[in-house]
């Protein structure tokens, strides 16, 4: 049976190099705020027949609407893959000049949508029959940083959303382990060279969290 991967917070760099690794078994439904207008940018190699990209914005809704597109372009296929790859709001800075605002953004979109994404695709899921191979109905994917698991100095409005999305990880794989649904977090640090990365500035090679407090912009 056809297979779709979901993958939420889909821009340039580690979700398209994810679309691009999975659509060698899978039918992508790719979402994001900018979606589908931003779809030129990530310089996808994937036929039109085995793409489809849709706005999200985490809420229960506009996921609900992108599950149902997916399924009406491809009926015959079974939700197996959700990756969910948003990086929150960006808002390093020292603690007494953060807004409530920024840990508000962060968990919205870190947390929240998580807890949507999650509760829209594990009902798919749980209809699958365990795969033939690996006995799995469906692999439901978090990633997260660092600051997952220890909070630096300047990130005090982005560490408590990557916390929760780690527990909150770590409840659902407890919950559906037994049920053949397999939940992880995955942490990936490192500059990626994307548009972003240039705008603030930071030499994926060697960025550090000071150098992305100063956003450089270039004429």
């Amino acid at each position: 049976m056809p297979r779709i991967a979901v993958i939420l917070g889909a821009g340039p760099g580690l979700s398209s190099s994810l679309a691009t690794a999975l659509s060698k078994t899978h039918n992508l439904l790719l979402l994001s705020r900018s979606l589908p207008g931003s779809l030129p940018g990530l310089q996808l190699s994937i036929p039109s027949s085995k793409l489809l990209a849709a706005s999200s914005d985490g809420s229960r809704p506009s996921l609900e609407t992108a599950i149902k597109e997916a399924r009406s372009k491809w009926p015959e296929s079974r939700f197996d893959v959700g990756v969910f790859n948003t990086g929150g709001t960006f808002s390093p800075g020292p603690f007494l000049e953060q807004k409530v605002e920024s840990l508000q953004a962060n968990l919205d979109s870190g947390v929240v949508a998580a807890f949507n994404f999650a509760q829209v695709l594990l009902p798919e899921f749980l209809e699958n029959e365990p795969d033939t191979e690996t006995g799995a109905r469906g692999n439901l994917v978090f990633t997260g940083a660092t600051m997952a698991i220890r909070g630096g100095p300047i990130f005090s409005a982005m560490a408590p959303g990557m916390f929760a999305r780690r527990a909150l990880s770590q409840s659902l794989a407890r919950e559906f382990g037994p049920k053949d649904i397999h939940v992880s977090h995955v942490i990936v640090d490192g500059q990626i060279q994307t548009p972003k990365a240039k705008e603030y500035g930071i030499d994926p090679n060697k960025a550090s969290p000071l150098q992305m407090l100063t956003p450089r912009h270039e004429d």
